[in-house]
């Protein structure tokens, strides 16, 4: 292995040797004995690394890895100099040649080390050198200011924000949860809190015992199988191969350093309790852990009373399980109690060892627990708010890890296995204990004994899994049965006990979030969205921002926030109709648009023309008609049989009897066409991506183009025609002269006020052609003047390259043409000329011509005929071009509306008759 001259690397990496050592002296004497060193050995970097290992010592340590000698450290702060050095393509051909040499003869005893040293050098950890991150900083404001200039500076500071990341941007203008600006939660005691839930002393908590389960050891024996290509691209665009980790059960250490952030979980966060601890691992630590989940998943037996994390529908399954229970006490007077139990912190502080039994309980390949042990034990994090810590977790399991799920999962699968008895609540000939999701657990029983046995055992069992109950978030709910007179009644007497601290009651007013719908002890309850929604449009409407930037919260953050909620609990359908309403006078307001702007329009999609606003009263029956649907497939057991069936049922008949149509997107589309101010609009879902300018976030659009370019591509301009419809009497004749109704259709293609501008709308659209024929290499000549016997023929381009001729001619027609007839029409005018045919081959030298045209209508819809042969047959235009096309169109058009206003010029004097 040759090297360059260590002393000029130096000199040219002088910037980021600070890294690696301390002073350039110290770097510039550790490569002078490396040098010396590989010159004595003869041999390659690595093999002089596995050299020394394995001279010191025969058999590698098992944290070889990541703990090197001087020597070795010397060779990885070389290796990483040089690397980042002018020569780094170099020192990767190298590297790709010990690998290639290495992989001709392994060497199981140094494999590992010299798969880390490559991943060192490729992958550099750039944990250690992080930046510091900045302290929130609250500006104060300069009184003195005017209030135009404050404007201007939190619109760019809002505009700043959003292309950053209009998501983030947008959850904090809905949800905020800032800090509060004269404290700073960041101190030694958030430290202190955060470094005891994820402690545990080795002694402190015993290895649980779980009941073995039954497990199919064919898919076991896939475990532990060499990582393959497929598996990787199916979790990771970038494929490869990870041989070594899984054959020799341990991971770089530095796969097992972590970064936590703390993200709050509620607005101005005060108390470490409240921020949720988010661990971020290199990404391919995070690879490999998602093909081990994905590996995991289909080997374990989970109960199906767990529905956290898991493929199907969990959420509408416990929340529908809820809701039935509760009204089955009411409708069959039976007794029943329900706990409802929140553990706390519960991801960071299981236990290990509660994991590892778990997993063997599972029968799961003893290779793998062996893996994971080795991870857990080299784990480590630094907390993000404070530089320089470090510190390494005993217990817990990583949040945001892809395999810490379903490893939590395991745990819970223990206790669910563990109430299968006949203590619980009998519906229709079965008897239900628990119910999980997650770390939510719900217990079912008929008598307040058996719930408070239940109860207890709960309490068991998660403390020799380092799990706790959080009392202050838990509650019951006592429903006593008097059968004689057929009436329930809501006991708030009869207290229940974890430890001698006593759990909620709930009474019959009292109500309850359950995965994040309302219940009451009388079951699901109504929703009332309006107050929410309005909330949310207050905090949307005093934002500085564009009107497009609104349109694209209100439909990608706005609205959704409100799905869940709507799709899971009983909403009639006029409370949909309601909210329908609230979102459409937002809209309307954000982009001033007149009331009589068809709602199809809004909620038509952008493929068909419209905004592509969802409509809550078409789209939220339709989706819980299907999320009810797809319960009877996935519920457990006989859990659906008998009246829990029935009642069910009732759910989705009452959902289909509100149901408009199965289809949103064709029924608005319908809608849409049907109306006068969208028919031209027809041709829009042919062309793919034509209206993409409508949802996009471009900046080459202005808040006031994009608002002019809606009104114009719905025909909401203020004609005489349009004022005057309910108006009889009101005169609907063109303001300059014209014999004719002002229409659309006239003022923007046939009155002599706007003509200048109806050029310069046609020249727009040829001027685009031509840069983009150019673009591509072709010759262009603008608009060529032929003489033929039937008259003179001027298309708009006539492009050439390799020998093939484009004639192309460009048109933009009224909304009432027929768009692919129009095209035809235009390209037979050139093409059906036999003399301008022989004229253009005689001129260009080329028989191979072809004619295309470049039609639209005056509301920027394209013919689909036109784009097929400027994008797909010639390659003239790109996709991303058919929309810009568009909006020249548009704006062409609506200046013309412009100037129809301001210009006095008649076409007629006197009245027309």
């Amino acid at each position: 292995m040759s090297f360059a001259n260590p002393e000029l690397e130096v000199e040219s990496e002088a910037s980021s040797s600070v890294d690696l050592v301390d002073s350039s002296l110290d770097v510039i004497e550790t490569i002078r004995e490396i040098r010396l060193e590989l010159d004595a050995a003869s041999t390659s970097i690595l093999e002089l690394s596995s050299s020394e290992a394995t001279r010191l010592d025969r058999t590698l340590p098992p944290e070889v890895a990541f703990s090197f000698d001087d020597v070795d450290s010397k060779l990885i702060d070389y290796l990483d100099l040089l690397f980042r050095s002018d020569r780094s393509s170099e020192l990767s051909t190298e590297l790709r040649d010990v690998w290639n040499d290495f992989r001709l003869r392994p060497c199981k005893d140094t494999l590992f080390v010299r798969t880390c040293l490559i991943f060192e050098v490729l992958l550099p950890d750039k944990s250690c050198t992080s930046k510091r991150p900045r302290e929130a900083r609250c500006p104060s404001q300069r009184v003195d200011l005017p209030r135009r200039v404050k404007r201007r500076i939190e619109y760019a500071k809002a505009q700043r924000l959003f292309y950053k990341n209009p998501s983030r941007y947008s959850d904090s203008l809905l949800s905020p949860t800032n800090l509060l600006s004269d404290s700073n939660p960041f101190d030694r005691d958030f430290q202190t809190f955060w470094e005891n839930v994820m402690s545990l002393p080795r002694d402190a908590c015993r290895t649980p015992q779980f009941s073995d389960c039954p497990i199919d050891t064919s898919i076991d024996s896939k475990l532990m199988s060499p990582i393959s290509t497929d598996e990787i691209g199916k979790c990771f665009p970038k494929s490869g191969s990870s041989p070594v980790l899984t054959s020799h059960l341990r991971v770089p250490d530095r796969f097992c350093r972590a970064r936590t952030v703390f993200l709050p979980k509620k607005r101005d966060a005060v108390d470490p309790g409240d921020f949720r601890p988010i661990s971020l691992t290199p990404i391919p630590a995070r690879l490999f852990s998602k093909i081990l989940a994905r590996r995991l998943a289909p080997s374990v037996q989970l109960d199906p009373d767990q529905r956290g994390f898991i493929e199907s529908d969990g959420i509408a399954q416990n929340t529908f399980l809820l809701d039935y229970v509760l009204r089955h006490s009411r409708e069959k007077v039976k007794r029943t109690f329900v706990a409802s139990l929140d553990l706390r912190k519960a991801f960071d502080s299981v236990s290990h060892e509660a994991v590892f039994a778990a997993l063997t309980a599972q029968a799961v390949d003893h290779r793998f627990i062996e893996l994971l042990k080795s991870i857990y034990a080299k784990s480590s994090t630094s907390f993000a708010p404070f530089p320089g810590h470090k510190f390494s977790p005993t217990c817990g399991v990583k949040q945001g890890y892809p395999l810490s799920s379903i490893l939590f999962n395991m745990v819970i699968d223990q206790l669910i296995r563990k109430f299968k008895g006949p203590v619980g609540l009998e519906l229709d000939g079965s008897v239900m204990s628990i119910s999980a999701y997650a770390d939510g657990i719900l217990l079912f029983a008929s008598s307040s004994a058996g719930l408070q046995h239940l109860s207890n055992e709960t309490s068991k069992f998660l403390e020799t899994c380092n799990l706790f109950v959080n009392c202050a978030k838990s509650f019951t709910i006592s429903i006593l049965a008097d059968s004689k007179n057929k009436k329930t009644k809501v006991d708030s007497a009869t207290p229940f006990f974890i430890h001698n601290e006593t759990l909620k009651i709930l009474k019959v007013d009292d109500s309850f979030k359950y995965l994040g719908v309302n219940f009451s002890a009388k079951g699901l309850l109504a929703e009332n969205c309006c107050p929410t929604l309005q909330d949310y449009l207050t905090k949307f409407k005093s934002a500085p921002l564009k009107p497009q930037q609104r349109i694209w919260i209100l439909k990608n953050t706005l609205l959704p926030k409100l799905f869940h909620l709507l799709v899971l609990s009983s909403v009639t359908a006029g409370k949909l109709a309601k909210l329908d309403s609230i979102t459409r006078a937002c809209v309307r307001g954000a982009l001033f648009l007149p009331g009589d702007c068809p709602n199809s329009f809004i909620h038509a999609s952008v493929a068909d023309g419209g905004l592509g606003v969802l409509s809550f009263r078409v789209s939220v029956p339709l989706w819980r008609r299907s999320r009810l649907g797809g319960l009877g497939a996935v519920m457990s057991g006989g859990c659906l049989r008998g009246t829990a069936g029935g009642y069910l049922q009732r759910l989705i008949d009452r959902v289909k009897s509100i149901q408009i149509t199965d289809n949103p997107n064709l029924f608005f589309r319908q809608k849409l066409y049907n109306t006068v101010d969208g028919a031209a609009l027809i041709g829009s879902s042919k062309v793919k991506n034509q209206n993409l300018w409508v949802q996009s976030r471009n900046k080459f659009l202005s808040g006031k183009d994009y608002v002019n370019l809606l009104k114009t591509k719905i025909a909401c301009l203020p004609t005489a025609a349009r004022c005057a419809r309910g108006r009889p009497a009101k005169d609907k004749y063109c303001r300059a002269g014209c014999p004719k109704k002002e229409t659309l259709n006239h003022v923007f293609q046939a009155c002599p006020r706007t003509h200048g501008k109806q050029i310069q709308r046609h020249e727009a659209v040829v001027n685009y052609l031509k840069r983009a024929c150019e673009n591509r290499g072709f010759e262009v000549t603008a608009e060529p003047l032929y003489k033929t016997s039937v008259g003179n023929r001027k298309p708009d381009l006539i492009a050439k390259k390799n020998d093939k001729i484009l004639v192309i001619d460009a048109q933009v027609v009224g909304d009432a043409v027929d768009l692919e007839r129009a095209n035809n029409r235009k390209i037979s005018y050139y093409r059906d000329n036999v003399e301008l045919d022989q004229q253009i081959q005689a001129k260009h030298g080329s028989p191979d011509i072809s004619y295309l045209g470049a039609t639209l209508n005056l509301r920027g819809v394209w013919s689909a005929k036109s784009v097929f042969d400027l994008v797909e047959k010639f390659k003239v235009l790109s996709r991303t071009d058919v929309p810009v096309v568009s909006t020249r169109v548009l704006i062409g058009t609506f200046d013309s509306f412009t100037m129809f206003n301001l210009s006095t010029a008649r076409a007629m004097r006197g009245k027309h008759s």
